[in-house]
């Protein structure tokens, strides 16, 4: 035990970026002290433990190391589940869900990152006086402690979001470079003038690809809150668009086609449009299962990748098998009567029967 409280005890100090003389001197003790401690040549006294763990912010059960093991696999169950509640768009279960884990380890950053975006639906709900209030408490404290470059960034965006107008530049100021495609654009240039051709043109399509992922997130942006006919006819181009981009051949990106149909038919259920929506959504159904046929018949494994045909974006691997088919949308409308009741969605659902 005292093992793992000398290297936490060191792990917690750094993480503050504290010099051990800084803690020695909070703590009224001399830095030699702080020194045996993490060297595991002498112990605080024990009186001392709920001082030390409450300036790390943590229980003395976490700066002893009591349960280390459990405690981390609780907290990846509660990740895992978010990211799960998140991917099937559930964001009062994902709040809910937050608040709890929050309640349990409101000292774990990967915790509380999620628990601040949860507050805010996932930069979909606006928040009240108090939970702007709370926020701006976290992500403060985010920035003033934690190292973590991912979770402050986060921190910053939900800040940009969820901040009034008379604050909300002080947030815009601490916010980072889009560093990804930054790097990214500096890595293409530098292959082009050192003529490094194959890692060329293996930089461009990755940041092309990344480009006309922001834009099809875009066109069929889920909270969109437009007029549902204009909803749909975007819907309906962002898919024209990925067959003039990509030409429909390459079986590997059937996947991302049925999500664009699932997503048009989600548009066209808005308008009232029965039939179309069932059409669509039946599209969906093709394309998952001609990509499942085209995996098989090349006998791989289930984690298997491939390169795409088209030479335009031939360095671009993809998955063979496709997902796992998810049929959120398709149960939310057999509970519609005008879908329960209708033949042709009947039929649709016994397709998809064998594919959950």
């Amino acid at each position: 035990m005292m093992i793992t409280l000398a290297e936490n005890l060191k792990k917690l100090r750094l993480s503050r970026t504290l010099t051990q003389e800084e803690l020695a001197q909070f703590l009224g003790v001399t830095s030699q002290a702080v020194s045996k401690w993490e060297r595991r040549e002498g112990y605080p006294d024990i009186t001392m433990l709920p001082v030390i763990a409450n300036y790390f912010e943590v229980t003395v059960d976490d700066l002893l190391g009591n349960d280390i093991l459990s405690k981390e696999e609780k907290i990846t169950e509660y990740l895992d589940e978010y990211n799960r509640l998140h991917r099937d768009r559930k964001p009062e279960e994902e709040a809910a869900l937050a608040e709890k884990a929050y309640s349990e380890y409101p000292y774990d950053w990967r915790i509380m990152e999620i628990y601040i975006i949860s507050r805010t639906h996932g930069f979909t709900k606006m928040p009240d006086s108090d939970t702007l209030e709370e926020l701006r408490r976290l992500c403060r404290l985010v920035m003033e402690k934690c190292s973590d470059a991912i979770i402050r960034k986060r921190a910053v965006y939900t800040m940009i979001f969820a901040e009034d107008d008379d604050h909300v530049e002080d947030w815009f100021s601490q916010a980072p470079d889009n560093a990804d495609y930054l790097e990214s654009e500096r890595r293409e240039e530098r292959y082009f003038s050192r003529e490094q051709w194959d890692l060329y043109v293996q930089q461009k399509q990755d940041n092309m690809r990344d480009i006309l992922g922001l834009l099809f997130e875009k066109m069929g942006y889920y909270h969109d809150l437009s007029d549902p006919a204009w909803k749909a006819e975007v819907r309906k181009r962002r898919i024209d668009l990925m067959e003039v981009l990509f030409r429909g051949s390459d079986r590997l990106l059937y996947q991302m086609y049925r999500g664009a149909w699932i997503e048009y038919a989600m548009a066209l259920n808005e308008c009232g449009r029965i039939k179309e929506t069932i059409d669509a959504l039946n599209r969906a159904v093709d394309l998952w299962e001609q990509q499942y046929r085209f995996a098989e018949s090349l006998d791989v494994p289930r984690d298997a990748k491939m390169h795409l045909s088209d030479p335009m974006w031939d360095k671009l691997e993809y998955p063979v098998y496709p997902g796992k088919f998810r049929t959120n949308f398709f149960d939310h409308l057999a509970e519609c009567p005008e879908y329960s009741e209708n033949d042709g969605f009947q039929k649709l659902m016994a397709r998809i029967e064998p594919l959950r």
